[in-house]
């Protein structure tokens, strides 16, 4: 997408020449004298506030007991859904929205941390953390939810592994 730009410049030959300092304009790309100039620039215009693509559909929600409505969006790889079910193993939405119905076991201002526990009898128990942001945008703002929308959660782990064993998705 092009944009044009038009500036106009009359009578400031002297206080805004670049180079030389002689009295007179050149025309941009014209080789004569004028006391106009027309800048044209072209190429993809981004808004100043693009950050990384992410997902914002909603995959799974859970509300807690202040209130707080905390979506688990699709995301990427760096927060939501499709960061923490392959880097930590969390493949269902009970295993995010379980702790986050809830109380706020850590606050901090507007990040948010549930814990919760996936217990077996034959294999034990895991405690579970899930991570959220209830915010429009991230602490670094790269991601923004959008209009009236929170960020949500932004990771689930096992505490004290890299991966949740496979027992706790059935």
């Amino acid at each position: 997408m092009n944009q044009h730009w038009r500036a106009r410049r009359q009578g400031r030959a002297q206080s805004e020449q670049v180079g030389s300092g002689a009295g007179e304009e050149i025309a941009e790309g014209h080789g004569q004298e004028s006391s106009e100039r027309e800048f044209f620039l072209s190429g993809a215009a981004f808004p100043a506030h693009a950050g990384p693509y992410w997902n914002k559909h909603i995959k799974c929600e859970a509300t807690d007991p202040d209130g707080r409505r905390i979506p688990t969006r699709l995301g990427n790889g760096e927060l939501g859904w499709n960061q923490f079910s392959g880097k930590h193993n969390v493949r269902k939405c009970a295993l995010v929205n379980i702790p986050l119905r809830d109380k706020v076991d850590k606050l901090d201002g507007a990040n948010l941390q549930y814990w919760g526990w996936a217990s077996d009898r034959a294999r034990g128990r895991v405690k579970i953390i899930v991570k959220a942001r209830y915010a429009r945008r991230t602490d670094d703002r790269r991601y923004d939810a959008g209009e009236r929308q929170v960020i949500g959660v932004i990771t689930a782990y096992c505490k004290g592994m890299r991966k949740c064993p496979n027992w706790v998705n059935e």
